[in-house]
């Protein structure tokens, strides 16, 4: 069985889990307040949408897909994933434990049953400069978990890494020239609550397999998140030099006297192609606050930008929706990540966010889209930021009506955006989308 069709339409498109709310550590020695310029823009919001639905393919219709549970209960994780002209989504079919990749035109490819358990967050990636597929996915049993990667043109190569039953559910990929990177959170070591590990798995190091109980394990892992920290939820994304950056957050008590009162903290790592480690860790926040719902992207110039939301109360992601939508940047070089901005507010306080927000780096500057909810209604909010002589400014958000309440999940070399997009009981499709921000600028 996968997991539960009660999962939110967000997750439909591609968002990633919200972070599990940890068990508290002990505050480490303040730095400085890394939060202090936190403001939000002071433009209201008016201006006209920017984006429009330049194309809709069908995916797949109907029956062949439906969980028989209404609309929108057959996909689970939808996510998009480019690679020149090819397009790839996956996603888990409810009905039949199978993993499903489609795109390519009307054609769907659907792996071998993947047998008893929990199977979710599949995460699709192409490989090399013939576009090879390879996909990985959480297998949930009553033996334990692990995650499985699945790796060719019909996936018959692949491995299998197990984990341990941390309080979170993530894993995360990314492709390099050298292979693919998985990272994803779990225990330990003590006295940290959770580590985030990482590991490399070149297409030499796969063999084909005939079932997924046969699977030889994958390369050795190692972890990323300092042994101190209670780490969890990454987020990793690929750069254009073919090296990545890593995100996670991390808890800490600020209050010993109460047993709720944390805080979570947003890091990030830079690493290269090979997964090494560039540069010691960045830590790009520090005030208080529960953050969750991480997107990274990483633009051609090296710019590192991070979304989120954030929120006062601890159990705030427990509700879905409140709190703030934040961006912060930084600068990816020779040398590692390096701070280029203090956290930026997004939203104001008439916007209630639903959901983790997304961001794609462009030529000096950012789109973030996020999720509004009021009442009954949904709707897509939009904010394009640039950089100018060092400092980070914001155009007017918008609405964005064409979206309809979707968040794009993949952005094509020429800029255009992808969203996948639900359209009745068991049916999928992929937009197109234009937007044109030229005009949208501050």
């Amino acid at each position: 069985m996968v997991r539960p069709a009660m999962r939110s339409h967000l997750l439909i498109v591609g968002l990633a889990a919200l972070a599990a709310c940890r068990r508290p550590q002990p505050a480490p020695a303040a730095d400085d307040d890394l939060d202090a310029a936190l403001a939000p823009g002071e433009r209201d919001a008016g201006p006209p949408p920017a984006c429009r639905v330049l194309s809709r393919q069908a995916v797949v219709r109907g029956a062949a897909v439906d969980a028989g549970e209404g609309p929108l209960t057959a996909f689970e994780a939808t996510r998009v994933v480019v690679s020149g002209r090819r397009r790839r989504l996956s996603w888990v079919d409810a009905r039949s434990a199978r993993l499903v990749l489609g795109g390519d035109g009307a054609e769907r490819e659907v792996t071998r049953p993947m047998g008893p358990g929990e199977h979710s967050d599949p995460s699709f990636e192409w490989m090399g400069a013939a576009a090879t597929p390879a996909v990985a996915w959480t297998h949930d049993t009553l033996g334990g978990r692990r995650h499985v990667v699945r790796w060719g043109a019909s996936l018959e190569r692949g491995c299998a890494q197990p984990e341990t039953r941390d309080e979170g559910l993530s894993i995360t990929t990314a492709s390099t020239p050298r292979g693919l990177l998985v990272a994803w959170d779990d225990d330990g070591p003590r006295p940290a609550a959770g580590s985030v590990k990482l590991q490399l798995i070149e297409e030499g190091a796969l063999r084909p397999v005939a079932s997924d109980d046969a699977l030889p394990a994958c390369p050795a892992p190692r972890q990323v998140s300092a042994p101190e920290q209670d780490a969890s939820d990454p987020v990793l994304a690929p750069a254009p030099d073919g090296g990545a950056v890593l995100a996670w957050l991390t808890a800490r008590d600020v209050d010993a006297t109460q047993a709720n009162d944390t805080v979570t903290d947003l890091w990030a790592q830079s690493l290269g192609p090979d997964g090494q480690s560039v540069g010691a860790p960045l830590r790009l926040t520090n005030a208080l606050g529960h953050r969750f719902g991480v997107s990274v992207s990483v633009g051609e110039d090296g710019g590192t930008w991070v979304a989120f939301r954030v929120a006062d109360e601890t159990d705030s992601e427990s509700r879905g929706d409140g709190g703030d939508v934040v961006v912060v940047r930084a600068e990816r070089g020779a040398q590692g990540l390096r701070r280029a901005s203090d956290p930026f507010v997004v939203t104001r306080g008439d916007i209630n966010p639903s959901g983790a927000p997304q961001i794609f780096a462009g030529r000096g500057g950012a789109q973030v889209f996020l999720v509004h909810r009021q009442g009954q209604a949904v709707s897509t909010l939009a904010r394009t930021l640039r950089v100018s002589q060092g400092s980070l400014s914001a155009g007017e958000l918008r609405a964005e009506p064409a979206l309809a309440g979707r968040l794009p999940s993949a952005q094509e070399p020429s800029g255009h955006l992808l969203v996948a997009a639900a359209s009745g009981a068991g049916a999928l499709d992929l937009l197109r989308v234009r937007c044109d921000l030229r005009r949208q600028g501050p």
